[in-house]
């Protein structure tokens, strides 16, 4: 009976371990997937920030497989990407998919401003305005906030300051980088214009839209 019972102690002891390994493998499993996801998203953030826009979207799109813990600032970034490269059509049904979500937190007054600039791209003013006028009354951060007032400027005067001090607030302000310099151009403001472009293609290198 002794030996009986020390067999199924050892037993129980050894299933025990063997399960208390097995649940630390899968611990581990899933801290190295979530490590390598947001490593997706942070490469892809480095990739907007040169100009380099499919592999940015490339990320971006593992980052979403492995379930990064912030899917909406995931898919807004690959929003911007689509929009960088003139792809209006996918950014649009990104941001409606987004629009759609109950769980958009933080990064409401986000997908609102993108969706009243993507409507003005594709030539709706007015529901522009209204959808912008709606960002700033959400949360945005300082330069987003600046960008949505340029928008929403009286004059070309008016938006190339709020412009300005976007892209004083974020370098790397995709948006506001282009919308300066179509309006420096407009403007006759040509060495400024020149000045821009130099710096934004020291920042975007490889985005051909500073070409």
């Amino acid at each position: 009976v002794i030996s009986l019972v020390g067999g199924l102690a050892g037993s129980l002891t050894l299933g025990v371990k063997a399960s208390y390994a097995a649940a630390r493998a899968e611990e581990e499993a899933e801290r190295v997937k979530q490590l390598l996801t947001k490593s997706n998203f942070q490469l892809a953030q480095l990739a907007s920030q040169r100009g380099k826009w499919q592999l940015a979207l490339r990320n971006l799109d593992l980052a979403l497989a492995g379930q990064h813990p912030d899917p909406v600032a995931v898919r807004l970034a690959r929003v911007e990407a689509f929009n960088a490269v003139s792809d209006v059509q996918s950014a649009t049904k990104e941001i409606d998919s987004l629009a759609a979500r109950e769980d958009l937190g933080t990064h409401a007054g986000e997908v609102l401003l993108w969706q009243g600039d993507l409507a003005s791209m594709r030539g709706d003013p007015q529901r522009a305005i209204d959808l912008v006028q709606a960002a700033t009354a959400a949360k945005l951060s300082e330069s987003d906030q600046a960008y949505a007032e340029a928008l929403l400027a009286d004059s070309t005067p008016d938006a190339i300051g709020h412009l300005r001090r976007t892209l004083e607030l974020n370098p790397f302000h995709h948006r506001a980088s282009l919308y300066l310099t179509f309006l420096l151009l407009l403007s006759g403001e040509l060495e400024e214009c020149r000045r821009h472009l130099e710096v934004s293609q020291a920042l975007f290198p490889a985005d051909i839209n500073f070409v």
